[in-house]
């Protein structure tokens, strides 16, 4: 069965805050990932974009999965030297004695600070 997925094409963005859900979970999804590209991201000195990733059992009242921020600026991989071009946070479902606990929906709450330049794509691994 093919993963669930939702992609939104790079265009600017002002500052606000975006939910985006994911369409469809299927049986073998085991987590929930975005991939945002780093096209223009200005760099302020401080966070400039959080994405807060949530599941739902009902599809109404959803509950925090994971959290994670960003920095805004040209980023460099330390391994390679390289532009860091992309950011990509992943979870995984949480477990109830080694089972996987897929929700019924899942999203995420993609806050940005200040316009910046992305694609973002959402995807059920």
């Amino acid at each position: 069965m093919a993963k669930a997925t939702i992609s939104i094409p790079s265009q600017s963005y002002t500052p606000n805050t975006r939910t985006v859900t994911l369409p469809n979970l299927t049986t073998d999804d085991n987590g929930i990932s975005a991939t945002l590209t780093r096209e223009s991201w200005p760099d302020t000195g401080d966070v400039i974009l959080t994405i807060q990733f949530q599941g739902s059992d009902d599809g109404t009242n959803f509950y925090d999965l994971a959290r994670f921020t960003y920095p805004g600026g040209d980023q460099i991989n330390p391994r390679t030297g390289q532009p860091v071009t992309f950011i990509k946070p992943t979870v995984e479902w949480p477990a109830r004695n080694g089972v996987p606990q897929r929700p019924a929906k899942a999203r995420a709450i993609i806050t940005n600070t200040v316009t910046i330049t992305t694609a973002i794509t959402l995807t059920g691994y």
